[in-house]
């Protein structure tokens, strides 16, 4: 069965339209609001043309569809139409072995579907696996697409693509770079500016700062002339630096001493200045010298080592270097201060420390870093090399990182794709059994199956109704055809009446749903499609096609064994479409409940459908005054039923011929004179064709009028009344009475 449609873009049906459908459904409308058009999208919407509409099927079945399509193809100007087999009257045993193999057939079919449904829960699950682990993996892999897309190889624009060229890529090594350092490379090779090439390092001299820490001078005690008369008292106190910076006091004899400020006599003086002898004073110059040449090697030495940390920190870890520089300086800091206090206390020893195993180490740091730089370098004049080297293992990284992921949903695949192998295999079979009791039913009917049945039976019809012209007769000059010929056996040809082609073709139609056009051919379930059925058949031939179309309806309402599943009734005739659903309301609720009701119409050259719960057709009478309260009001309960200025003025045709014409027999060709101008056009519109036809209301009759005002028309169908003394029924009736 159909359990949605969808149709747009197609014929009349400019916006989109759905249709909810039951086991039976009425399609109510006026002609050309596209009610073939529905017929068609179900018949062909596999067909180019049809690439906006839609159908959901509960199961997928045959679609058997009766339109004017239909009848083209079989019977216009056509002699000969393929036969319709059905079961004869050979054997009742036969029968009941196909009745047997039928049930076989079901219940294995049955089956299948329950293994269709196991199919497509795998498949469902394979799907959510999938969807899930591309999920994890876009989600895990997000700083590698974000922040090192250059160096990715595969496509970025798409989970699926990318998740496949991510699952290729092979671990070559488990002794992989971190992200971060990756980053680090990424941000250099990948910049938008060519990366350049850097300078390395010189090795730090420590030549001189070794002589500077050796020197012997530092552990001298560095006093004055031993035999001055003085030297003892100076030495026994220690005082060499305290009166050697005193005599930075004393101009000559006469002076006042520095310490005690007394003049001084010429002897003590002498004595004085002597004990700072040459040698003592040459001493002091030298360690001078040495601290401003241990300085100056260390601003030299640190001057070069500071511009290289800061090219290179951008570039590589200059941590351990740069602690060991701090610790360098700390070394020659105190160094620096022992000299200094030398200077100060001469008669005192200091040691220095050795900074050479300090600059040993730099030097070492250094020549590694240069390692690295001439690597850097080396690189850059083969760009191309590195980058491809560098996308290899930034690939290497991010597989390594979704490994676990992979790995897990490809246990989680191999055990759902199994799954899904063994369910596939088991509907094989299973459609292999069902093949072979399809090709045993069919050797079966083979033996019993006949077109002659169906003629008699069409012809039984056609008899019964008056339609003795004419008959069915099995065509023998080509097996398993039936011709259409005149009682004296001539062929038809075109000279059928459009109600002899619509009133045969039905019936052929009709019998086709309960036999094949094949002789071997099994019976399958489907979905009936039936367009607008008793267009020009006069009221006994639309009472047989109604009976018949109720059948088809309880079929589906009971729905069993029968083939017919589903029933989509369209048509224009509000007589036929009451006769269809007149017992509806005494069913069953759960039958109703199975029952779908729909109003076609079109407005502004746009097809509308709307859905009603309940038969919306109460009575041919009414739903023609319904079209013209419409057009008047336009009241939204019923827009559902515009329909075009030529029908709504046919429409009030009707209505005048029905009621003021038959019932209450008033005159309507002598008003004419009482109407001017457009009015006048309007109303002989109205009356010209009252008297031809059938003179009923159920009546279907057409009137092409272009370019007219609908309320105009309106007001003249009111007016009418008016004149005819007949308002308060036209207010009734428009429902703008009080009481």
């Amino acid at each position: 069965m159909i359990r949605k449609m969808s149709i747009h873009n197609v014929a009349s049906f400019a916006e989109r339209v759905d249709m909810q459908l039951k086991n039976v459904n009425i399609v109510f409308g006026a002609n050309g609001t596209g009610k073939t058009t529905i017929s068609r999208v179900i018949e062909n919407h596999n067909q180019g043309g049809y690439d906006d509409c839609d159908i959901q099927w509960h199961k997928k079945v045959d679609a058997h569809v009766y339109n004017k399509d239909f009848i083209s193809r079989n019977f216009n100007e056509k002699s000969q139409v393929p036969g319709v087999y059905t079961l004869g009257e050979k054997s009742t045993e036969i029968e009941e072995r196909i009745d047997e193999k039928t049930q076989e057939k079901e219940k294995i079919n049955q089956e299948i579907d329950q293994l269709n449904d196991k199919v497509q829960k795998c498949t469902k699950k394979l799907n959510r696996l999938k969807s899930d682990f591309e999920s994890r993996v876009w989600d895990e892999t997000h700083n590698y697409r974000k922040n090192l897309k250059k160096a990715l190889r595969g496509p970025l624009n798409s989970k699926e693509r990318f998740l496949s060229f991510v699952k290729d890529i092979e671990l070559s090594s488990d002794n992989l770079d971190s992200f971060d350092a990756l980053q680090s490379e990424y941000d250099v090779w990948f910049a938008k500016s060519t990366p350049v090439k850097r300078k390395q390092a010189s090795l730090l001299s420590v030549q001189t700062l070794e002589e500077i820490e050796s020197n012997n001078l530092l552990g001298e005690v560095i006093t004055g002339q031993k035999d001055n008369p003085i030297a003892k008292l100076i030495r026994d106190n220690k005082n060499d630096d305290w009166v050697h910076k005193g005599m930075n006091y004393v101009s000559g004899p006469e002076s006042l001493c520095p310490f005690c400020q007394r003049k001084l006599n010429d002897t003590i003086f002498i004595s004085l200045r002597d004990y700072f002898d040459e040698d003592y004073e040459k001493k002091l110059q030298t360690l001078e010298t040495m601290r401003s040449s241990y300085l100056k090697n260390i601003e030299e030495l640190m001057g070069k080592i500071d511009g290289f940390v800061q090219q290179e920190k951008n570039y590589q870890d200059v941590s351990e270097l740069q602690e060991m520089i701090n610790d360098f300086i700390l070394i020659t800091q105190n160094n620096q201060q022992k000299i200094t206090k030398k200077i100060d206390h001469p008669n005192e020893k200091v040691t220095l420390t050795d900074s050479k195993a300090t600059i040993d180490a730099i030097n070492g740091i250094l020549v590694e870093m240069n390692t690295s730089i001439d690597k850097h370098n080396s690189d850059v004049d083969n760009i191309k090399d590195k980058r491809e080297d560098l996308s290899r293992r930034i690939e290497q990284r991010l597989r390594f990182d979704v490994k676990g992921h992979i790995d897990d949903y490809e246990n989680e695949i191999k055990k759902a794709n199994k799954d899904l192998r063994n369910q596939v295999t088991q509907k094989k079979e299973k459609m292999t059994e069902a093949e072979k009791i399809t090709q045993a039913i069919k050797d079966l009917r083979k033996e019993i199956t006949d077109i002659g049945p169906t003629i008699d039976s069409i012809n039984n019809i056609l008899w019964e109704f008056g339609f003795t012209n004419f008959s069915l007769k099995q065509d023998d000059n080509r097996q398993g055809y039936y011709k259409v010929v005149r009682s004296d056996g001539t062929l038809v040809k075109e000279t059928l009446s459009e109600g002899e082609i619509k009133f045969i073709s039905f019936l052929y139609f009709y019998h086709m749903l309960e036999g094949t056009l094949e002789k071997d051919q099994t019976k399958n379930d489907c979905v009936v499609v039936i367009d607008d059925p008793v267009s020009s058949l006069d009221s006994a031939v639309l009472f047989i096609v109604s009976t018949l179309i109720r059948n088809l309806i309880e079929q589906c309402l009971k729905g069993g064994e029968t083939s017919v599943k589903q029933l989509i009734l369209l048509s224009h005739n509000v007589y036929f479409h009451n006769a269809i659903t007149r017992n509806f309301s005494r069913k069953k609720k759960k039958d109703q409940n199975k029952i779908s009701y729909f109003i076609i119409s079109k407005i502004e050259e746009t097809s509308n459908l709307n859905e009603y719960t309940e038969n919306p057709i109460q009575s041919t009478y009414d739903l023609l005054w319904k079209s013209v309260r419409n057009c008047k009001h336009g009241d939204s309960k019923e827009k559902t039923y515009q329909t075009s200025a030529a029908s709504v003025l046919n429409n009030m045709r009707r209505i005048l011929e029905f009621y003021l014409s038959h019932i209450c027999d008033c005159s309507l060709n002598e008003l004419t004179k009482e109407f001017q101008g457009e009015e006048k056009l309007i109303y002989q519109a109205l009356t010209k064709y009252l008297h031809e036809g059938s003179h009923n209301v159920f009546d279907d009759f057409d009137v092409s009028l272009h370019g007219l005002d609908v309320k105009k028309c309106v007001g003249v169908f009111e007016r009418t009344f008016k004149l005819m003394g007949h308002s308060d029924h036209c207010r009734l009736m428009m429902h703008e009475h009080n009481n």
